[in-house]
């Protein structure tokens, strides 16, 4: 697709996004036969991107409701921005450059991406802890591969996607909701993003890209975010969500593969595809959301999910 408003937009470049079911819960496997295959990517440089003093940061904790406590054993969400430059194309250090500056600008409303998930000992909870040294793990990277070719081709190689977003150890907590990754490539750049998907779903993080690129372009974000949990209403809420977390996450403040000790892989989540949605204790959780009075829709999955559910 061509580039539109609300993704990071460094250079007049095509863009592709590409969502990544990936982590250290659930590995996608493929097997590409593109000259991908022997690429690799490298590090060149890790920082950090400091939120700006300017910042407003919660007063305390906040605490993750039920739907977010769900996604602590699950926590891996990443997106993939390929972008394939021309002759136009800024060099790389202007990229990176304008990427870390806008984003700074960014973390000034959305602070608490920059902070830790923790687990709160004294009460049961977990939630997300703001501080004055938060800041965003920035790694700069390079790829040899083809970019056209590694957005473009049937079957994505996805050794080499999955090395375009950032390391992150979600396994135990306290751990870092936010880090990102750009990718020099001949002719291009990748921009990866990996979140813990206790704190955002795929729309909050999309949320956050529009304004991460809407500073990027030196314009002024439309919407502000809120982080006031108070505003979802649930009966006894914070009661609800601790037992959540004692039933899926008994081993806090370790969750590290508890899920994949006992449930068996779907066998059509083995798709080369990266469109699949991976669904993991998916019917216990639907009762759960039942519970809390919430609806659970599916015309939005693949077809290969909705043969899924279709069968159950």
């Amino acid at each position: 697709a061509k580039y539109k408003e609300g993704a990071v937009h460094p250079c007049g470049a095509q863009l592709h996004t590409l969502a990544i079911a990936s982590g250290q819960f659930y590995l996608a496997t493929a097997t590409s036969v593109t000259p991908t295959a022997m690429s690799q990517v490298r590090i060149v440089d890790a920082s950090y991107v400091d939120v700006p003093e300017t910042a407003v940061r919660p007063p305390g904790p906040i605490k993750l409701t039920a739907m977010e406590a769900l996604w602590i054993v699950i926590p891996v969400l990443q997106h993939v921005l390929l972008y394939e430059g021309d002759d136009d194309m800024p060099p790389f250090h202007a990229i990176l450059q304008s990427l870390r500056s806008s984003l700074a600008a960014t973390l000034r409303s959305f602070a608490p991406l920059a902070g830790k998930v923790v687990h709160l000992e004294e009460t049961g909870d977990v939630g997300i802890s703001c501080s004055a040294s938060d800041g965003v793990r920035f790694v700069v990277a390079e790829c040899d591969a083809d970019i056209g070719r590694l957005a473009g081709d049937e079957e994505h190689d996805l050794r080499v996607l999955e090395a375009l977003v950032p390391e992150v150890d979600m396994g135990r907590l306290p751990t870092a909701l936010l880090a990102v990754q750009a990718t020099r490539f001949e002719g291009g750049v990748a921009v990866g993003l990996t979140v813990h998907h206790g704190a955002a779903d795929g729309r909050a993080l999309w949320t956050f890209v529009e304004a991460w690129a809407t500073a990027c372009r030196g314009e002024t974000p439309a919407t502000t975010p809120c982080f006031d949990r108070s505003l979802v209403k649930m009966p006894a809420g914070d009661e609800l969500a601790r037992s959540v977390l004692r039933k899926f996450a008994p081993n806090l403040p370790s969750v590290r593969n508890w899920f994949l000790c006992f449930v068996p892989t779907p066998r059509w989540v083995r798709s080369k595809r990266l469109d699949v949605f991976v669904l993991v204790e998916f019917e216990k959780s639907i009762l759960l959301l039942e519970q809390i009075g919430s609806s659970v829709h599916s015309q939005s999955y693949t077809p290969s999910v909705q043969k899924y559910l279709s069968g159950k």
